[in-house]
């Protein structure tokens, strides 16, 4: 019996999730080999390259993806998160929003856009997306809302150091 893309697919991707992340590697592009049009596999492939740091590598696949199907929103949560990750709260909050225009409940995008919002100090947004997040059933989202709550609080103490 001869490989598939399939096959391959779910190996690399249970490769990735045990840390082996060469193999894994290895897998997705045998795949890609097989079957260059799917945006699934170029996804994949990303999401294991922002593992491996692989920072340039992880973007280029995400954007074949996305090249391939622009509406991907696989690749469009990938790419949200890699800036996310990378410290780019602005162009991740454009990438979760493209996810949430194609997918108003998906949990994840919403909690992901709230840690971005709340990274730019933005906490009422923050607030309403974490909100979002729980009410599509993202758990992480509860811990986001009372984050924001005490980010809040904080914001408006007046400095307890004397002016100068």
């Amino acid at each position: 019996m001869g490989e598939n893309p399939e096959d391959l697919d779910l190996r690399g991707r249970l490769l990735t999730d045990a840390g082996r992340f060469e193999e894994a590697l290895d897998c997705f592009e045998r795949a890609i080999a097989m079957s260059p049009n799917d945006p699934d596999l170029w996804c994949d492939r990303g999401a294991l390259l922002w593992k491996m740091q692989r920072n340039q590598d992880a973007h280029d696949s995400v954007l074949r993806a996305l090249a391939i199907d622009p509406t991907h929103p696989h690749s469009c949560f990938n790419q949200g998160i890699g800036f996310l990750e990378n410290g780019i709260a602005d162009e991740a909050i454009t990438w979760f929003d493209r996810v949430l225009s194609s997918d108003p409940h998906h949990g994840e995008a919403w909690h992901n856009k709230g840690e971005a919002l709340f990274r730019l100090r933005r906490f009422g947004e923050a607030r309403s997306c974490f909100a979002e997040g729980v009410r599509c059933g993202n758990l992480l989202s509860e811990q986001g809302l009372r984050a924001c709550k005490f980010a809040t609080a904080i914001d408006n103490t007046p400095n307890s150091r004397p002016a100068k």
